[in-house]
This record gives structure tokens, C-alpha cells and sequence, in this order.
């Protein structure tokens, strides 16, 4: 069976040309405004939105060229499906039911995205729209905390202390239970007897 060469595939082309389209619009026109100076009694906050905004116009191209890499991978893996399912048929031995179908499939596309995600250039791409979208998410997140203080509503930071302070809270008074538990045993057990003198 012929074997895809992803870093050599019909998609490198395509993310190539992402990669120019976006550097000509970005670097020429959004990336010196975004660096521009801010002025007045918001600059600070600006300056933070505008870095947001700059963490996801770096993120938009890279996470394309990952879809263009996915749907290269499921046009393979389906392409593969093909050529399993005639060679099947002329073997006389074609699928007979839907849970045999998807069985041939699911291993097809297994081997497929193992394939391709061995690749240099697979996991620099990966590797570029994770890292790009964990900016993406610090940035939205810090400017989110921001705003939602500046609104006089809660943060997520102040929502997860306390949650943490509940959910310790919880894990303190289950042990307390615990420890009543087992001194009321203690204390039934060797607590003297007393009966009823009438």
C-alpha cells in the first residue's frame, strides 16, 4: 500500500500560502499598531487589549494550517478506506455489516494520524497552534479579570478561591465527622452501664 508523505502533501502549498497571506496582512498593517504607545488614563488596559487581540491574530493562521493538516489526514484515511474496501471486494470478501465498516475505519484513521503526527513538520505545526492558543487563553483571561473587577463583578480567580475554600471546607468537616464518629464509638464503648434503679 502507498504510504502519504504529509510533509510533501497537497497541504504544504496551502499552509504556505496561509503563512505568506497572514505575514503580508499582519506584519504590514496590525502588527505596528498594535505596538503603538497608548496614552491617557486607559493606556495600560489598551495596551493589554490590544495585546489579546495581537495573541489572536497570531493564533487564527496557525490554528488553519492545523485544520489544513486534519482534513488532509481524514482525506487520506478515507482515501486508504477505499483501497481497503475494493481490495477487499475483489478478494470476495467485502464488509457485510455497519460495525465492521467502522471497525476498518477506526483503525485506518489510527494508523493514519500516528503516521502523519510523526512528521517534523506535523508537530511544528501542532506545536505552533497549541502554544499560540495557550497565549491566546492567558491574555483573553487576564483581561477578562480585569474588566470583571472594573464592573464590580467577580473574577474567575476569585471563583476558583472559592470554590478551593469549599471544597476544603467540605474535606474538613467530613474528616470532623469522621473524628465524632469514632469518639461517640469510643465513648459508647467504654461508658459504664448504668441501669434503671426503678
Amino acid at each position: 500500500m502507498e504510504e502519504a508523505n504529509f510533509s510533501e502533501g497537497i497541504v504544504k502549498p496551502w499552509i504556505e500560502l496561509n503563512n505568506l497571506c497572514w505575514n503580508f496582512v499582519y506584519e504590514t498593517t496590525f502588527s505596528t499598531f498594535a505596538q503603538i504607545p497608548f496614552l491617557g488614563l486607559n493606556r495600560d488596559f489598551n495596551h493589554q487589549l490590544m495585546q489579546v487581540i495581537d495573541a489572536w491574530v497570531r493564533l487564527y493562521p496557525t490554528s488553519i494550517n492545523y485544520q489544513l493538516v486534519l482534513t488532509e489526514i481524514q482525506l487520506t484515511a478515507f482515501e486508504e478506506l477505499l483501497r481497503e474496501l475494493t481490495a477487499s471486494a475483489m478478494k470476495g470478501e467485502p464488509i457485510r455489516d455497519w460495525t465492521q465498516l467502522q471497525q476498518l475505519w477506526s483503525s485506518i484513521a489510527d494508523r493514519v494520524f500516528e503516521k502523519t503526527f510523526c512528521s517534523e513538520i506535523n508537530l511544528k505545526i501542532r506545536g505552533q497552534f497549541l502554544n499560540n492558543l495557550n497565549h491566546f487563553q492567558r491574555s483573553q483571561q487576564q483581561i477578562l479579570e480585569r474588566w470583571m473587577k472594573l464592573m464590580h463583578l467577580p473574577s474567575r480567580s476569585e471563583i476558583d478561591e472559592v470554590h478551593k475554600n469549599i471544597y476544603d471546607l467540605r474535606k474538613e468537616v467530613k474528616r470532623l465527622k469522621q473524628a465524632l464518629a469514632q469518639h461517640e464509638e469510643l465513648s459508647s464503648t467504654y461508658a459504664p452501664h448504668l441501669s434503671n434503679p426503678l
